[in-house]
This record gives structure tokens, sequence and C-alpha cells, in this order.
């Protein structure tokens, strides 16, 4: 295992989620999937089947992306064990997302994640795909700083790398240690890319980091089509 603790936050690389999602949940907080349902052609059905009674929350909604519901993170409850996990651990699907570990309410979580979905470069706002375990963790293990101030509420993520192997990120040195420190969420965009972001992803299209919404992000996917489980697209 690989820990880098720079003072701010922590990344490091671990063998699998299931020991850092119970530490989490027997420290107090509870435990999200945030599934991008473009990773695979079944990740909705997948969802319906193993989470069926779990509410869905749409990251999209009620944010300047509503137009592009079907596209949207659904955020959802989950336990150490949820059947989904399983799926994630063995399809392993390209940037499906993240798991979330926060002592905070549901809506202060949401509410900050929607306020990264836009955010600030030199070529005006631009889509942040911070759900994607290739870009987030490209940015918390070269710039720790970075960490606490993209994690918010969130005291914990879990995700995948560009090398598929599972990282954990803490918003703190210490987990846990830090009481609660509720902040109002500040009007999106308010987070900014920099030089050093660009410099992280030199070597990828920058499609991955941040794109126009209907051409880079959504328009060549949703070419394809995406299954929707019928009249169960998730709740707002």
């Amino acid at each position: 295992m690989e820990d880098m603790n720079h003072g701010c936050g922590t990344y490091r690389r671990v063998e699998n989620s299931s020991p850092y999602l119970l530490e989490a949940q027997d420290k107090g907080c509870g435990l999200w999937l945030m599934l991008d349902p473009l990773c695979h052609p079944q990740a909705l059905a997948q969802l319906w089947t193993d989470e069926p009674d779990a509410e869905k929350t749409i990251l999209f909604s009620k944010t300047p992306l509503a137009a592009t519901l079907e596209a949207s993170p659904r955020l959802v409850p989950i336990t150490p064990d949820s059947p989904i996990l399983r799926w994630i651990g063995d399809t392993a699907p390209l940037a499906w997302g993240m798991l979330l570990a926060s002592d905070a309410p549901f809506h202060e979580v949401l509410a900050h994640l929607r306020s990264l979905l836009l955010v600030k470069s030199d070529g005006g706002d631009v889509v942040f795909r911070f759900w994607d375990g290739n870009v987030l963790t490209r940015i918390c293990r070269p710039l720790p700083k970075e960490t606490p101030v993209i994690l918010g509420p969130v005291r914990r993520v879990l995700t995948l790398n560009d090398e598929k192997e599972w990282v954990c990120g803490d918003r703190d040195t210490d987990f846990m240690a830090a009481p609660p420190q509720p902040r109002p969420v500040l009007p999106s965009p308010w987070y900014c890319f920099t030089l050093s972001h660009e410099r992280l992803f030199h070597d990828k299209r920058p499609e991955i980091v941040a794109s126009n919404v209907t051409e880079a992000l959504l328009r060549p996917k949703m070419e394809h089509g995406l299954v929707l489980p019928r009249h169960r697209a998730g709740r707002t």
C-alpha cells in the first residue's frame, strides 16, 4: 500500500474498498455510490436489479446540466456488502464513478457535489468530471492541497485509478479526527482549473477532465443511446 500524506488529506493505493468502507461506517459515516450510467450499457439496469429499493438521486438535476439527465451519475446509499459493489468489482467498467463516505447530512453532500459540476478555466466555464476516478486521482495525488477543497463535506472517497487499482482519498490527514465543519455551499462555478491542473493531463484529451456539455461530453456517447429502466430514471 502506498500512502501519500502531505498534511492536506491523504491519497493511497489499497487492495480493495471493503475495509475502508467498514471503517467509515463504524465511525458514523453514511456511504454512497456515485455511478455513471455511461460507464457500461447495463449499468442502470444492474443498479435497479441489485439495489431495487434504494433511493437513486440524479446528480445533474437542478443544475445547469439538467437538460441531460439521462447521462447523469446516480447517487445511491450503500453498505459495505451491497450487491452493486460486487458487480463493480467483477466488471470494473471504465470511469464507473466512486464511493463516498461522509458524516454530513446527505443534502449538504449533494449540494457540494452539484456545485463542482461547472468550474472556471481560462477558456470559460467547463464541466468537471470529478466522479471519474481517472480524473480525481490525477488531481489528488500530485496536488494534495486540492483534496479537502474538492471533497468538502465528504470524508473519504474510494475509486479506481487509470491503472484499475483501488485508491482511497481522505479529506483530512487523520481520518475523522477533525470535528464536522459545516460550510455554506459556494455558488457554482467556484472551483478553478489552473495551469497546474492542465499539466496533469498533458497526455490525455481535454475531454477527460472538462468539456463542452453538448459537444464533447455527451453527444458522442449519446449517439449510441442509453438504456433506462422504464419509468425509473431516479429522483431529483
